[in-house]
């Protein structure tokens, strides 16, 4: 089996976590006006004349055995794209690289060699590969067969991708990917055709889906006067969020000019050549618009009202993706920390952290470990039956997620029903659903059954001052709890 490749970048870092290697696949289904890379659109070879090395010396004339190649004073070299079969000897008799092939078949066995030539750069550094293109469901065959043969040795996966495919295709693929980069245009289906070429019914779709199975990213390609609307921001932004826990964050990627000299050695028009890159001040705008502040009186609510609290953020850059809570006791004042791992930096690649909506979900479930870890740990030895009991049967799972004890287990457990709750109150019960399957799925089989019983403390406050004096009740339910 052999698939189409437009190009391999090694040494990537904005793409998925760690150092990667990136594989354009050649093709693509959207026809997007702004498009950076029209060499990917087309699904076989194409010739790039580069005119600026181009000496006009007629070799490329000569050898063209289907006069697709033409030379004259007034227009220079002209290549008939209809003619043109890119077979590749013009380039080959071009010695001043005037002319390029673009797209190179290959198997999967011989780029399988070639990306895994970086394994000890994805290994020491949680790298892998990442798949984009074009688009790379549009040769789903050879890239699922690819990806497959990557997670055999534990490579980690991501694939970018427009979402325009047949939902069976994709999701036989994602079976070997461990993050998926999903592109949003447009939320109006009207206007996403209008400036793609297609609909946006199977792409949302297709999101909805994806997000139910894999970490998902959305990004949105902000491109003024097409999509950059604060009518269409906040629409996507509402949409992204209703994905679930799954959701990673919402990347705006502002609108570049990069790829309008390769429409022109395409031969082709460029038909955003008057619009103008936004401003770092318009871009800075539209992501306050987006971000939502966690709601942090919520926790007094919850857990009963604390004067001594203060909230702490922490950006780190030096421990990768990990998040983590911790909590000091300073100068009489109890200092609760939300340390957030820089998951991307800026687009530019000056080093800079990048955040966007989605991380409230982890700021929220940072600063609860600073209220629940005390509360479990002062009946750990309640709950210890069990902790003894459950966690062998997902151990693996845990495990997987750094949780490497049943103590552990016990302080997540009740963190996540918290964060169950805390999505109930802030964005409603379906999302509170969505946060709850995706816990279940994660080895925390008892997140419904807590949260439920979360909702009775709620109920009951005035019972119950705070949620210390309910623990006792959430010690019982563990106690009596016989489910999977």
């Amino acid at each position: 089996m052999k698939g189409l490749i437009y190009d391999m970048q090694r040494f990537a870092i904005h793409d998925g976590p760690g150092i990667r290697t990136l594989v354009y696949m050649k093709g693509c289904p959207l026809k997007c006006l702004w498009c950076s890379s029209p060499q990917t659109q087309k699904p076989f070879s194409e010739i790039l004349h580069i005119e600026m090395n181009c000496k006009k010396c007629g070799r490329c004339v000569e050898v063209c055995s289907n006069n697709a190649i033409t030379i004259s004073d007034k227009d220079g070299v002209k290549i008939d794209r209809e003619l043109c079969t890119s077979c590749g000897d013009c380039v080959e008799t071009c010695f001043n690289q005037a002319l390029k092939l673009v797209g190179n078949n290959i198997t999967v066995d011989e780029l399988f060699q070639e990306v895994n030539k970086d394994a000890p750069f994805f290994r020491r550094s949680n790298g892998g590969i990442t798949v984009g293109g074009g688009e790379p469901t549009m040769q789903h065959e050879f890239v699922t067969a690819f990806l497959k043969k990557c997670k055999k040795i534990y490579i980690n996966t991501a694939i970018e991708t427009c979402g325009y495919v047949k939902w069976k295709y994709l999701k036989e693929l994602l079976n070997y990917v461990d993050l998926v980069y999903f592109d949003i245009k447009h939320m109006d289906p009207q206007v996403h055709k209008e400036l793609t070429g297609v609909s946006n019914g199977l792409i949302l779709e297709n999101a909805e889906k994806v997000s139910i199975l894999r970490p998902i990213i959305i990004r949105i390609p902000l491109i003024p006067g097409c999509n950059d609307s604060d009518e269409n921001v906040i629409a996507t932004a509402n949409f992204a969020k209703k994905l679930g826990d799954n959701l990673q964050r919402i990347e705006l990627l502002p609108y570049h000019k990069f790829g309008m000299q390769t429409y022109r050695q395409l031969d082709r028009e460029y038909k955003l050549k008057e619009v103008e890159p936004p401003s770092d001040e318009f871009m800075e705008r539209l992501k306050k618009l987006i971000e939502e502040k966690a709601n942090l009186g919520w926790f007094d609510e919850f857990f009963g009202p604390r004067e001594d609290v203060d909230f702490c953020l922490v950006i780190s850059i030096l421990n990768g993706p990990s998040s983590y809570g911790s909590r000091i006791r300073l100068e009489g004042r109890t200092k609760i920390y939300s340390i957030l791992g820089a998951w991307r930096i800026d687009w530019l690649g000056w080093g800079s952290p990048k955040f966007t909506p989605s991380v409230v979900g982890t700021v929220v479930h940072e600063f609860g470990h600073s209220y629940c870890n005390p509360l479990v740990d002062k009946h750990m030895d309640d709950l210890r039956p069990f902790g003894e009991k459950y966690f062998p049967r997902v151990e693996e799972k845990m495990k997987s997620q750094a949780y490497g004890n049943w103590q552990t287990m016990m302080r997540e457990s009740l963190v996540r029903a918290c964060e169950v709750r805390y999505a109930m109150a802030n964005d409603g019960e379906k999302q509170a659903e969505r946060i709850a399957d995706y816990h279940i799925g994660r080895g925390f089989h008892w997140t419904k059954e807590l949260s439920e019983l979360l909702g009775h403390y709620e109920k009951q406050r005035e019972r119950y001052e705070t949620l210390d004096t309910f623990m006792p009740e959430i010690v019982t339910l563990f106690q009596n709890y016989d489910g999977p």
